[in-house]
């Protein structure tokens, strides 16, 4: 491993340096600011999660709805389905007594 070997005073130099470099990046920085900030940036987290939750909810909903409505649209046609049936049968009913309403003396 290479030793180097700094003039006198540059440890102490580099880190004047360094500490004037975080004093002036830092005076631009208003502590109450970056509270506030930091206050609204939880604050829209937590409404965001929220509303990530209340959209899985009504999500959710949602489906279920349209699942029953596609339950419903299905029992709605069995039901149509068996009108027809006993319409039919109704009108051969009607038939049969109607003929054998003829055939009596």
């Amino acid at each position: 491993m290479a030793k180097y070997s700094f003039p006198p005073g540059f440890g102490e130099f580099v880190e004047t340096k360094i500490n004037n470099a975080v004093a002036k990046a830092l005076e631009g920085i208003n502590l109450l600011d970056l509270a506030n900030c930091r206050e609204e940036l939880s604050n829209t987290v937590h409404q965001l999660r929220d509303m990530t939750q209340k959209f899985e909810v009504w999500h959710e909903v949602a489906v279920r709805r349209g699942d029953e409505a596609e339950r419903l649209k299905a029992q709605v046609t069995q039901l149509e389905n068996d009108v027809v049936v006993w319409r039919t049968e109704v009108a051969q009913l009607l038939a049969r007594l109607d003929s054998s309403e003829n055939r009596a003396p």
